[in-house]
């Protein structure tokens, strides 16, 4: 695998599609989004994973892994440094233009998810995971544990904490193994998927 590198305009639609694909078995997309056939599910996916890296990428600090031969990307990472988040106007719309494109119903659930998630944001300065993603077919080869430790430096190196949502259970174990710990465990309103929120503290 190359080093970790900044997200570029170029990787937008490689990016967008990995995290479409490393969501397809996501319970939130499913409640939010309705049954849709596997390939329908990833092609509605990619349209909302692109506003979500295009804001990142303009606002943000993300990053992207690949494979040291080809180039091709193995996983992403959207994350707003200390300050960056909530997002302004301009980055909320650039954001939601792949949501804005589900439907009226899943727009809806959308809006009540994002409300639900803000509600519970941490309040103090910090860097907001907002996505990581790894091509499936290479998940479990480090490729994860790689662009979380990129993140972990750069907070480390501000003294600053780390905040992000689950919906898996067995994602909260892979946190907790890298000194993440649960702060809210619930079942979202409206949507009935359990999601927690978790903090890595700052160093020192």
């Amino acid at each position: 695998m190359s080093p970790i590198a900044p997200l570029a305009r170029e990787d937008d639609a490689g990016a967008a599609g990995v995290l479409a694909r490393a969501f397809s078995d996501s319970p939130v997309y499913a409640a939010v989004l309705g049954p849709r056939e596997p390939s329908a599910l990833v092609r509605t996916l990619v349209r909302v994973k692109r506003g979500f890296v295009r804001a990142a990428r303009h606002h943000g600090e993300s990053r992207v892994a690949r494979a040291e031969a080809s180039g091709e990307l193995l996983g992403v990472t959207l994350t707003f440094p200390p300050g960056a988040y909530p997002l302004s106007l301009r980055d909320e719309l650039l954001q939601a233009t792949g949501c804005a494109t589900t439907g009226p119903v899943a727009i809806t659930r959308f809006l009540r998810l994002t409300a639900y998630m803000r509600h519970r944001h941490l309040d103090a300065p910090h860097f907001y995971l907002f996505a990581i993603g790894v091509e499936p077919a290479q998940q479990g080869r480090g490729v994860g544990k790689a662009l979380l430790g990129d993140l972990h430096a750069r907070a480390d190196a501000a003294r600053a904490p780390c905040y992000l949502e689950t919906e898996k259970a067995i994602n909260v174990r892979l946190y907790e193994s890298v000194g993440y710990r649960v702060v809210t465990d619930e079942t979202t309103p409206g949507l009935g998927v359990r999601m927690w929120t978790m903090v890595r503290p700052a160093a020192g």
